[in-house]
């Protein structure tokens, strides 16, 4: 039997004072969330992951992506995500917006000067143009919420500010006035695109260890995370995965989310739509055949468990969602 763990990070459940509703527009997910028992997490949604796979906490999120990005020749080096964004200041705050489309050329000019500017930095990018990654300097841990996760949110109370946490301010300020007048950004603003003013230093903690007995049999979706944990615990990555996929013995992991960190920007992200429409015809039936034992849902605002008995409770109502 499977153990389906279902990802969906830009979903939130609201209450009966909410407006924002898309359970008519997505039924079926709207049944599957509202059979579920529910409890309220918090916190960024890559902790929450970590913590329902029963991996440590403390792990480096980006020596985990670096293992997907770098397969062929991983750093040795300890690493920090340096991924790029646009910071927007008004009065009183300084709102941060991480959905930033950045092109292959655009992100090899702008990190030669950054490695030109930081040598000891030792900038890369990965698979995406908009992930980067630099070597990690002393006294910086890196242990913030990553940038997905900071995307519409204020900065200011993420920031370090703790004395230990100097170094950290001063590179980011000094990379901020590189970027500021780099002709890419120029280039950018001149036709109407976001520049990319800052970069965001994330992902630092423990390094990634092979884990003897795996959490989950296969990790589903173009997810870069995913695939890291794929590869550190030598299980199955399908970044384009089928409805049949879902099925088999173990414990499967598939990720839903547009908005997402890909694995590979080329390829399609399952969106709601094909969940909708092609992966939760599957996983109802499934469950209602005890092909799937349990789906637990992670979503930004939930944790959901749903069995065997709660899928048979049809006089649940739907539960009404909207995304972030």
């Amino acid at each position: 039997m499977t153990a389906l763990v279902l990802l969906l990070p830009g979903v939130s459940l609201q209450t009966e004072r909410d407006l924002r509703d898309l359970s008519g527009e997505y039924p079926r997910l709207a049944q599957l969330l509202g059979r579920a028992r529910r409890r309220l997490r918090s916190g960024p949604f890559e902790s929450s992951l970590l913590s329902t796979l029963g991996l440590p906490a403390a792990v480096s999120l980006a020596g985990l992506t670096a293992l997907a990005d770098f397969k062929e020749a991983p750093p040795t080096s300890p690493l920090l995500r340096s991924d790029p964004l646009y910071l927007h200041a008004d009065p009183n705050k300084v709102l941060v917006q991480g959905r930033v489309r950045l092109e292959p050329e655009e992100a090899m000019s702008l990190l030669a000067t950054l490695n030109a500017e930081f040598p000891e930095l030792d900038f890369r990018v990965g698979r995406d143009p908009g992930r980067w990654y630099v070597r990690q300097p002393p006294e910086v841990s890196g242990k913030v919420p990553s940038r997905h996760w900071l995307h519409g949110r204020s900065l200011t109370p993420f920031m370090p500010r703790d004395a230990a946490d100097r170094q950290w301010r001063r590179y980011l300020n000094d990379l901020q006035m590189v970027l500021h007048v780099h002709p890419v950004n120029e280039a950018r603003v001149a036709r109407g695109a976001l520049p990319l003013n800052a970069v965001w230093w994330f992902g630092g903690g423990e390094p990634p260890v092979r884990v003897e007995a795996p959490v989950a049999t296969r990790y589903l979706g173009n997810d870069i995370l995913l695939a890291g944990i794929a590869r550190a615990t030598g299980q199955v990555f399908n970044a384009v995965p089928a409805p049949e996929d879902l099925l088999g013995p173990g414990r499967v992991v598939m990720t839903c989310d547009e908005h997402g960190d890909a694995f590979d920007p080329t390829l399609p992200a399952i969106g709601l739509a094909e969940l909708e429409n092609r992966f939760l015809p599957v996983i109802r039936k499934a469950l209602l055949t005890r092909r799937i034992c349990s789906t637990t849902v992670l979503c930004g605002s939930h944790e959901l468990s749903i069995g065997w008995l709660d899928s048979m409770r049809f006089w649940r109502a739907l539960q009404r969602f909207h995304l972030e």
